[in-house]
């Protein structure tokens, strides 16, 4: 009797040791991430003239490589409070470029120093949190900031507090994004900088001096159908080679900006406005307004508004040549029906005299036809504009169709441009000539399985400068690593 009770003590104590390990082991944890990538493969030839007039092919071999990553919800569950705060987040997305052909090396060397053979670049990589707290949302790493009025890149921290009241407050600081900078993009970098620079007489070693960061904003939140935005940024600069009574640093970028934006009764009415003052320039750089409204249901109207004046990098030497700023009166009309899709735009632009020499306007408009059926589309669209080049219109018509749904696709596009020379013969840049060209595109897409698609494309453009005839393949691939099954889902 006792061997038997031990037997059964055991079997008790199999059962409750699971149960045990269970009640005082850690709650698990748990990540949501996305990847994403994507490759681009391009072959081609282009014509280039040498000094003595005779003319070669140079091939293009292209690769470029997207690849994103994004990992979520790396706090513990307990610290999230079911999710609604105290999220914590990593994205990167990095990028690769390469040439494998002869252009690089003939063409770029001696003409585009910023085109390079192999080019690898992090677009942005940062850490990430958001209501810390319930309050405060931060970034730390390379990261993107854009508005309405401003677009910038650098490396650093970024914090945002939500105060009471419906204020938020921000700030920033950090090293500017520059090309010289480790794994940079130049598309980042301000206006009318080149590290590049052969001529020593604009201090090109100004270009590649460390750069800092810094700003501050002022917004609303919570607020729902208003929104706006006061916002400070300056870029400040080391001077390399500095010369006699000059500073140590410099400014390279100083703006004050303000937006804001509406959107009342429903949506029904919406005005939007934003003004930007450069301090280096004394002037406003930028200024736009617009007010859309929508009184029916599938009609909308819109007003524009926008002055723009170039600015640049407070070491370019394209301050010296700042032209006059241009402004621009916008109308518009949009219908968006079941199957049927128009538009129509106008538009007129102001052009300033710069030194009494110049100024005038430019005048224009488009319009434009989509119609949905069944298995395809069509869509139509002219437009026509009259300025400093002269007048040009043109009409773009295209069409695609689905012979076989899912698997066989067609499309063609044809496209008519004609120009005229300008009237006034001052305003003529060299000697414009009148031209006209037809365009003709035609394609095929097959799409065999559900991850592949196969693209075939021929094109040819007829003018009195160029006439070029053309026939390109490429693949598309889209791979998943992982897929979940739901009743009635994919």
């Amino acid at each position: 009797m006792a061997h038997e009770g031990a037997r059964y003590d055991g079997a008790i104590v199999r059962r409750l040791v699971p149960l045990l390990l269970l009640a005082v082991a850690a709650p698990a944890l748990g990540y949501d991430w996305e990847l994403q990538s994507e490759t681009v493969g391009q072959g081609y030839q282009v014509r280039r003239l040498q000094g003595g007039g005779q003319a070669e092919l140079l091939s293009r071999r292209r690769l470029t490589q997207d690849l994103g990553l994004g990992v979520y919800n790396l706090a513990p569950e307990g610290w999230t409070d079911e999710g609604r705060k105290n999220q914590l987040y990593v994205v990167t997305r990095l990028k690769f470029d390469t040439d494998f052909g002869t252009y690089p090396e003939k063409a770029a060397r001696d003409l585009i120093p910023e085109l390079q053979r192999y080019d690898f670049t992090l677009l942005y990589g940062f850490v990430g949190g958001r209501d810390v707290f319930g309050r405060v949302d931060f970034q730390l790493g390379r990261q993107i900031s854009m508005d309405l009025m401003d677009f910038y890149s650098f490396d650093g921290l970024l914090v945002r507090v939500r105060a009471p009241g419906h204020l938020a407050l921000e700030a920033l600081g950090g090293a500017a994004v520059r090309n010289e900078w480790p794994l940079a993009s130049p598309i980042f970098e301000l206006d009318g900088t080149s590290r590049h620079n052969r001529d020593p007489q604009t201090r090109p070693g100004l270009e590649d001096s460390p750069a800092a960061t810094v700003g501050a904003a002022l917004e609303t939140w919570g607020l729902g159908q208003f929104q706006t935005r006061l916002a400070y940024r300056a870029t400040i600069s080391a001077t390399r080679g500095r010369l006699e009574g000059e500073p140590a640093t410099a400014l390279l970028d100083e703006r004050l900006s303000w937006q804001a934006a509406a959107s009342l009764w429903r949506g029904l009415v919406q005005p939007m406005a934003g003004v930007r003052w450069d301090f280096l320039q004394s002037r406003v750089d930028q200024a736009e307004a617009a007010l859309r409204v929508r009184p029916w249901r599938r009609h909308s109207f819109v007003v524009e508004y926008l002055r723009a004046a170039p600015t640049f990098d407070g070491d370019s030497i394209f301050n010296v040549f700042a032209t006059e700023p241009y402004q621009d009166l916008r109308a518009g009309w949009d219908f968006d029906g079941p199957g049927l899709q128009a538009y129509l735009r106008g538009f007129t632009r102001f052009f300033a005299a710069a030194g009494g020499v110049g100024g005038g306007t430019d005048a224009g408009g488009a319009a434009g036809l989509t119609l949905r059926f069944g298995r395809g589309r069509a869509r139509a669209d002219v437009y026509y504009e009259d300025g400093y080049a002269g007048r040009r219109t043109g009409c773009d018509l295209r069409a695609a169709v689905e012979v076989v749904r899912g698997w066989l696709a067609l499309d063609g596009r044809t496209t008519v441009v004609a120009t005229a020379t300008p009237s006034a013969r001052e305003n003529r840049i060299g000697e414009p000539a009148a031209v006209s060209s037809v365009g003709l595109e035609g394609g095929v897409r097959w799409t065999p399985a559900r991850a592949l698609t196969v693209h075939v494309v021929s094109y040819g453009n007829l003018s009195s400068l160029e006439r070029s005839f053309g026939v390109f393949t490429f693949v598309e691939i889209h791979a998943w690593l992982f897929e979940t099954h739901r009743k009635g889902q994919r």
